[in-house]
């Protein structure tokens, strides 16, 4: 069996199962997900993992031993890919009935 179709879906071996749930990670590649954009969910789908360097933004001090962080590359529906982007589990809640009816009532306009 070669290497290729031994891995799932083309996954990447930096970020593997049990380092997510060691590092407290809740998604997995491929999942389907609602993930913040600014103050609305998007229905969007996780394609990478990968444990990246926590970088503060605009020349911001990271906080100390908090070096590393899991990160979500994520598609939204129905979006230009240019719109995919590194995300923090925290900007992405779990596909669920109670999850679509807080997406509904945070987004009135959409469907």
């Amino acid at each position: 069996m070669s290497s290729s179709s031994s891995s799932k879906r083309g996954r990447s071996p930096s970020a593997s199962d049990s380092d997510a749930s060691f590092l407290g990670g809740h998604f997995a590649e491929g999942e389907k997900v609602l993930c913040f954009h600014g103050p609305l969910l998007y229905e969007a789908r996780i394609n990478k993992v990968r444990l990246r360097d926590n970088k503060p933004k605009a020349g911001g001090v990271a906080a100390p031993g908090a070096t590393k962080i899991l990160k979500y590359f994520v598609h939204y529906h129905g979006w230009n890919k240019n719109w995919d982007e590194w995300v923090p589990g925290a900007r992405m809640l779990k596909y669920s009935e109670s999850n679509l009816v807080r997406k509904r009532l945070r987004n009135p306009l959409t469907t």
